[in-house]
């Protein structure tokens, strides 16, 4: 039998299992009471093994995390796979077709038509293969439309016409015309300047594969399927704008699968669901790999962008759906290395199965109602309270959880309770304090020590970020290296975590309080932030199953911790590793939502825009700095309570610091680029003009799209800034950019604040008409006793033949326009500006006619900004000249000035 150390005063109950009070009184007096230094000495300091075992467990939790989240545990089939399965080999087939062999998807380029003429003859192919058990109408579209919208947090109109949309609609032979039917959703169209293989050629060839499957199968689906391809996401989602609002088949959709793509690799994470809880309940049944989580959708609203789902489910319509896309290796998202070869194996393969059975729950689904019916059923319900959003998760993408919000508004709140009870229904042997308000006290000043805890593990990191930057040139050192982040900013995260709790330690030796009072406050308070934020989350109408599980697990598992040390010894590392596979469940869930969250938002820290000095140089690292902070306030924090016995040592926290500062020292040294995570540069060869073939002055403008300046790019490849001539003032730094410049791109001019400007003069003798701007007729009216001015305008493109877009920025006294149902977006201002209203057209082949009022005789401005694919010789040159690790997306603008 082992003797018991009378330094370790420790009850013989364990968790809540206890004698009586009376024979806790007579082991008192057996065992003499020896005051000694809080905490109990350890036989051996096990601090270093003990931060061992956790990289140990967290590493083997990371690394299974990695596996799922580059789709190792997915098996891609061939193209020679039998025709009832879906095949990833089979849809990159058609990848290689749209991105590879077929160049230019953008509008205003050839390769948008070929692409049009290939999906079409895919399907017509397909078509014919069908039984006579169903129906196959392709049916092509050319949409016009005009609306408001605000994108990026901006106000903007849009007005397009001529854009192709090609749809596809499989039935049963009785099936009715106006009959519920599934919509899926992929556009064709490519972002600038890139072979857009993921986004979204991946997403139109996930359809043909699913429609092949579809139809060779010979499977009648039980209510009609619409498979849509259309031709204008990338320009502001106004193609999707063009179906929902006057095609034919419009009216009898009843759910939506709107498949996107913001990276080449999956999770093909379900970001956005609803109106309504039973689309996500279609994918909990039905997805073969899971991959949805409640939290992201919490999440993604804040983040910039947007995708057809709005379109169809926010803004001009109430159907219900899910929005699904690639959310990793978006550092060639957008740029000319989105080709074929970046995908990652699996992720089609991955993304194919779940259609297929997506497809089939959908189409069986009793929800499924087309617009008159839910129209219907909306007057019906309308003293109801709005259904909220359900609660559910993956795992690693081989099981989900799925329970609705109402389960959750009670089960989330019982933590909560139980945190409240604790106090009063806990004896004072397990607790090894006396009473009831000294119980409450110390779990308060657990909360209390917990929340610090939290704080800090948030600012050590940004410190450290901070600092690093203030003494160094260059940021973002980790883009193509993601460890190098997390050598920076773990260790520094948990040494900001342990702080609170070694302070907490020292005070309380001073007055002799029994260390397993304090770990019992300090678990039961950490227990308590995690309930409380699950309670407020839920209530206030998220989805919080993140902290519900880690206060859920938390109350288990110290029964099981001091069950061990019964059994090991109090100090025993046993006892921690009992304890950590009692938390094994939120540990993997929290590593694994954790490492995608901060994987996807590290590779946008890319594209964040190069944002005004002196702030903006420090947003992406301190974001990332927060991110990694976060991700090990969410994974690691509530272990700390019980780990710190062992871990919470002076000497540690000193160790963790050393490495974070060494880490950050080295990766001053890191160059931040790569082939496959490139600097973002955008070029633009820029005309002004006055109308007509007259070109006042043109220049090239380079603009960085992350905090790093372009002229980091100058001072590393010299020849390049030696063939533009640039002066050292250039070289060493870049100069606030004109809002006005990039006009073409508004809104994402927005992000376009800093950069470079080389003037030009060889290209002042262009050939050829170039836009202008012109009023055909003059009216004066009066209007409630109000004068009133209306211009007829043309808008005449010249002899442009690659354009992408055109801009109009209007100021002055503007009260009405012919755009947008003759409706005005909210004004947009600028510091020192007057209000602006901006106006998008696309589909330019031919000129546009609009009108213009003006509400008094003040003259109205109007800024045009064309944006033309075209490039000279001289510029394709210079682009091809610049290094591998830079990604330069190019184009021409035309700018001009009209005052009415």
């Amino acid at each position: 039998m082992r003797r018991r150390r009378t330094e370790e005063p420790v009850p013989e109950s364990v968790g809540g299992v206890h004698g009586d009070e009376a024979n806790a009184e007579e082991e008192k007096k057996r065992v003499p009471e020896v005051k000694a230094d809080y905490p109990a000495a350890p036989e051996a300091d096990l601090a270093i093994p003990a931060l061992l075992i956790l990289v140990f467990f967290y590493g083997f939790f990371s690394l299974v995390a990695i596996k799922a989240m580059h789709m190792e545990f997915v098996v891609p089939l061939s193209s020679n796979a039998p025709l009832d399965t879906f095949s990833e080999g089979r849809a990159m087939e058609h990848v290689y077709r749209l991105a590879a062999d077929i160049t230019g998807r953008q509008e205003g380029q050839k390769g948008l038509d070929q692409a049009a003429n290939y999906i079409k003859d895919e399907l017509n192919r397909i078509k014919a293969r069908a039984s006579s058990s169903v129906t196959v109408d392709v049916d092509e579209s050319f949409v016009d439309g005009s609306y408001n919208l605000v994108f990026l947090k901006h106000n903007v109109s849009f007005s397009y016409r001529n854009h192709t949309n090609i749809a596809v609609r499989v039935a049963a032979k009785d099936a009715s015309e106006d009959a519920a039917s599934l919509l899926l959703n992929a556009h064709f169209d490519g972002p600038l300047g890139s072979p857009g293989a993921s986004d979204c050629a991946s997403c139109v060839a996930s359809l043909l594969e699913t429609f092949r499957y579809v139809i060779d199968t010979n499977w009648i689906p039980p209510a009609p399927v619409i498979f849509l391809f259309n031709g204008a996401e990338e320009l502001f989602l106004v193609a999707a704008h063009g179906f929902i609002t006057t095609h034919k088949w419009r009216a009898s959709v009843g759910a939506v699968i709107n498949v996107e793509a913001a990276g080449a690799s999956g999770p093909d994470l379900v970001v956005q669901s609803g109106p309504g809880s039973w689309p996500s309940r279609v994918y909990y049944e039905s997805a073969v790999h899971p991959m949805a989580n409640s939290v992201a959708q919490d999440i993604f609203p804040l983040i910039p962008g947007d995708t057809d789902y709005r379109i169809f489910s926010q803004d001009f319509g109430d159907i219900p759906g899910l929005d699904i896309l690639f959310v990793l290796k978006g550092t060639v998202y957008h740029t000319p290395y989105d080709k074929p070869e970046a995908m990652v194996p699996g992720s089609l393969q991955a993304r194919g199965d779940n259609l297929v059975a997506l497809v089939k729950g959908f189409t069986n689904a009793p929800e499924l109602k087309g617009a008159a019916a839910r129209a219907e059923e909306k007057k019906t319900s309308a003293h109801k309270p709005a259904e909220r959003r359900p609660v559910f998760f993956d795992i690693w993408g081989t099981f989900m959880v799925f329970y609705p919000h109402k389960v959750a508004s009670a089960l989330h709140v019982l933590p909560l309770a139980i945190v409240f009870l604790v106090p009063s229904i806990t004896s004072p042997v397990v607790s090894g304090i006396q009473t009831v308000g000294a119980r409450a006290w110390y779990i308060l000043q657990g909360w209390m020590i917990q929340a610090v805890a939290l704080l800090l593990g948030f600012l050590f990191p940004l410190g450290l970020a901070v600092m690093r930057l203030s003494v160094s040139n260059t940021a973002l050192t980790w883009f193509s290296r993601p460890w190098i982040a997390l050598c920076m900013f773990v260790p520094s995260s948990l040494a900001g975590l342990l702080l609170p709790r070694i302070l907490w330690r020292n005070a309380s030796s001073k007055i002799n309080v029994g260390q397993e009072s304090v770990e019992w406050g300090g678990h039961w308070g950490g227990v308590g932030i995690n309930a409380l934020l699950t309670a407020v989350i839920t209530l206030s109408g998220g989805s919080g199953p993140l902290d519900f599980l880690w206060a859920f697990f938390l109350i288990l598992a110290f029964p099981f911790f001091r069950l061990c040390q019964h059994i090991f010894g109090k100090n025993s590392l046993l006892a921690m590793i009992g304890y950590l596979l009692a938390l094994t469940v939120p540990i993997a869930y929290s590593v694994n939502f954790g490492g995608v969250f901060v994987q996807f938002l590290a590779e946008k820290a890319g594209m964040t825009g190069s944002n005004p000095l002196p702030l903006g140089f420090y947003v992406s690292d301190a974001a990332m700095s927060l991110l990694v902070g976060g991700c090990m306030v969410m994974c690691v924090a509530p272990i700390l309570p019980v780990a710190a016995r062992w871990i919470g040592k002076p000497y540690i926290i000193r160790l963790l610091m050393y490495l974070s500062v060494g880490a950050a020292a080295l990766s001053s040294r890191s160059f931040p680029y790569s082939y496959e995570a490139p600097k973002r540069l955008v070029l633009q060869h820029t005309f002004y003009t006055t109308g007509g073939n007259q070109i006042t002055k043109s220049s090239y403008d380079f603009a960085s799209v992350d905090p790093n300046p372009v002229a980091y790019i100058w001072r590393q490849s010299p020849s390049i800034a030696a063939s533009l001539r640039l002066s050292d003032a250039q070289i060493s730094n870049d100069i606030d950019i004109d809002p006005v410049t990039f006009t073409a791109l508004y809104p994402v001019t927005r992000l376009l604040n800093r950069g470079t400007r080389v003037p030009l003069s060889e290209s002042l003798n262009l050939s050829g008409k170039l836009p202008l701007l012109q009023v055909v007729k003059e009216e004066k009216f009066e209007h409630n006793e109000a004068l009133k001015r209306r211009f007829h305008i043309e808008l005449d493109f010249g002899d442009l033949q690659e354009i992408w877009g055109a801009a109009m920025n209007i100021t002055g006294p503007l009260s009405n326009w012919s755009f947008a149902d003759q409706k005005l977006p909210g004004p947009e201002t600028v510091p020192g500006g007057p209000p602006s209203y901006i106006c998008r057209l696309s589909g330019l082949k031919e000129n546009w006619f609009f009108w213009v009022e003006a509400n008094s005789n003040e003259r109205l401005r109007i800024e045009l900004a064309v944006l033309d694919q075209r490039l000279e010789r001289e510029t394709e040159r210079l682009i091809s000249s610049f290094p591998p690790w830079v990604a330069v997306t190019a184009g021409s603008s035309y700018l001009s000035s009209y005052e009415l």
